[in-house]
């Protein structure tokens, strides 16, 4: 197994992999560049599965025990292997979305100059070019996901052998959970390459502004239809909507809003408007239509998931998910265009679109407030810090409707 591991920890933590990876290399460049931190995360993670998978197969062969739940790895720690594999799958699609499975010529000859030994085992239709050695070996693992699967559903149906039904019960479990990421590896992979696809039909500035390796494509309205309501016969209106943010843009210029602080309602249908859909943001209402009931529900859907997505972050997202958006959540976020807050930083509460429960309030010149909102406007007790000259101010008290209420102290 060293011969496997080896190649990749070396060239992870090699000085020629830091050149390559920046620019003539400058290791700060490298730090900044989110393909090649992807790379180089990439490599170590998959050395630390191979040592895990080597370190497993390792002790299975010592064991002298016939009960396959005691001999399988797979089985016997089930929970381990699959939150390494989750954490694999996670980086692997990363990298796949922004192109990071693509290497140049000099750095895939380098790369692959360390693997000669593992190219042997390769079959002979997957050696191509370097650069497809490279994908290969790295898209390795998500094949094992689907493996361990099989190999698992087939020992669960096995009636020929002759298990307890304590370590049927084992393989059951651990059946479940490698068939729920695999489920998921075969969903985040479509993703990925869609999402490459994508980015690849991108102008550069685009690119440069909104393509970060965790960012997927969700939906975008050149191929399912969306638009401003009342929109101009003449105006240009293109949606794009992310795994964290839903982009607007129109002509060279474009818009972008944080999942986290949107929440979306269907317009019933009237006279003045079909198949509406209602976007609240802290600043912006922005009222949008479909051209079908279908396109409509469709469209729900994919706001809310990525809502969803953007407010649950966790590693297991895709295994445990709300059924909708929560009303209530927490996030945080700077306002430029509200006449009170103005360049403040808002972290704290929110329901439907506005500041409502606790939260703090900082803004640009100092001013602090830590209390209660309701409705976007200090409600409840609070403390309101101002800096001045001869030093800070501070009001602290009940507010209502944004003012100091009966007693406080000054």
């Amino acid at each position: 197994m060293k011969y496997v591991i080896k190649p990749f920890q070396n060239y992870a933590n090699s000085k020629n992999y830091k050149d390559y990876t920046s620019n003539n290399g400058n290791i700060s460049a490298f730090e900044n560049n989110p393909i090649k931190r992807v790379k180089s995360a990439l490599l170590e993670t998959f050395t630390e599965l191979t040592n895990v998978v080597a370190s497993s197969i390792y002790d299975a062969l010592g064991d002298d025990t016939v009960e396959v739940t005691s001999a399988v790895p797979i089985i016997l720690q089930v929970e381990e292997h699959k939150m390494m594999y989750q954490k694999y799958l996670n980086l692997v699609c990363d990298a796949i979305a922004i192109s990071g499975l693509v290497l140049g010529t000099k750095e895939a000859n380098a790369v692959m100059d360390k693997f000669r030994l593992e190219i042997e085992l390769i079959p002979e239709e997957k050696k191509k070019s370097n650069n497809e050695l490279f994908s290969y070996l790295l898209l390795r693992p998500l094949k094992r996901i689907h493996e361990y699967e099989e190999l698992l559903l087939n020992i669960k149906n096995d009636t020929e052998n002759y298990y307890s039904s304590f370590s049927l019960d084992k393989v059951k479990i651990a059946h479940s959970h490698w068939r729920q990421l695999s489920n998921t590896a075969h969903k985040n992979q479509i993703e990925a390459e869609s999402t490459k696809k994508f980015w690849e039909s991108c102008s550069p500035k685009i690119i440069e502004a909104l393509a970060i390796p965790s960012r997927r494509l969700l939906r975008e309205s050149k191929t399912h239809m969306i638009n401003l309501h009342n929109a101009g016969r003449f105006s240009s209106h293109y949606f794009v909507l992310l795994t964290d943010v839903l982009v607007h843009l129109q002509y060279s210029n474009f818009s972008t809003y944080q999942l986290k602080t949107m929440w979306v309602e269907v317009i019933p249908n009237s006279s003045a408007i079909q198949n509406g859909i209602q976007i609240s943001l802290p600043e912006d209402t922005l009222t949008l239509v479909c051209p079908t009931s279908s396109d409509k529900g469709q469209w729900m859907y994919a706001l809310q998931e990525g809502i969803k997505r953007s407010v649950n972050t966790s590693i297991e997202y895709n295994m445990q998910v709300p059924r909708a958006p929560p009303l209530v959540r927490t996030a945080s976020y700077t306002f430029t265009k509200h006449p009170q807050y103005k360049d403040a930083t808002y972290t704290g509460q929110w329901f439907c679109g506005k500041l409502h429960g606790e939260g703090v309030m900082n803004w640009a010149e100092g001013k602090c407030y830590d209390g209660e909102f309701r409705q976007s406007v200090f409600q409840g007790p609070g403390k309101l810090q101002v800096p001045e000259l001869e030093g800070i101010t501070s009001y602290e008290g009940v507010w209502k409707n944004g003012k100091l209420q009966g007693k406080g102290i000054i």
